[in-house]
């Protein structure tokens, strides 16, 4: 038999490849059997290709490829005036995705952050501020605490100081006083017993007269 031209006999897909069998032509012969092996490119053993390969098939296909893969293909076609082995190499092609569909779900993903974002911005703004508040609140309460607690111990001190002052003033009028009354009567006293000289200056007058 009489092998085929690679792009008459093979259809590639992306995940699979078709054979057609009724390329091969055997000059007369009928071909009678045909053995499909293949592999990738970058692999060593071959793959028996295990599906119904008789003779009334017209086509085969092999799926299981992989995207974007370069594989190797050997067949060998039997009839009665021998056999033809011929190999053959073909590359996957990837997967085309849609630029329409990449760019409608990258606008959808856009939307939906823009939409959170939109959503979760002024909540937190807000819980910014509250927290902004509550904390100035608390800062001006433990001020002014710290203010009234020093404006007291100053008043505290200051009375104390203002009762203190009064005791201290008592107590100096007190030793005024018993200091006074102990003058007053020691003059009693000297006013109370005369004087000697004075005695007897008296009775001295009294003798010329005598």
């Amino acid at each position: 038999p009489v092998a085929p031209q690679k792009q008459r006999f093979l259809k590639i897909n992306t995940t699979s490849v078709t054979l057609d069998l009724l390329a091969w032509y055997g000059e007369g012969c009928a071909v009678l059997s045909i053995d499909i092996q293949y592999k990738a490119q970058h692999e060593k053993a071959w793959r028996e290709y295990t599906g119904d390969v008789s003779p009334d098939l017209k086509r085969v296909t092999i799926h299981g490829l992989l995207p974007g893969s370069s594989y190797q293909l050997l067949t060998t076609a039997g009839s009665p005036a021998g056999s033809t082995e011929a190999e053959y190499s073909f590359y996957t092609p990837a997967k085309v995705v849609d630029n329409h569909m990449k760019t409608f779900v990258v606008d959808e993903d856009r939307v939906s952050f823009s939409v959170e974002l939109e959503i979760l911005l002024p909540v937190v703004l807000s819980a910014v501020v509250v927290l902004a508040v509550l904390v100035l609140v608390c800062l001006i309460m433990r001020k002014r605490q710290s203010s009234e607690s020093s404006y007291g111990g100053s008043s505290t001190n200051g009375s104390r100081k203002f009762s203190q002052q009064p005791q201290q003033e008592t107590v100096q009028l007190s030793d005024l006083e018993k200091l006074s009354t102990k003058r007053q009567s020691e003059g009693m006293e000297a006013a109370y017993y005369p004087c000697p000289y004075a005695m007897t200056r008296l009775s001295g007058e009294e003798d010329p007269e005598s």
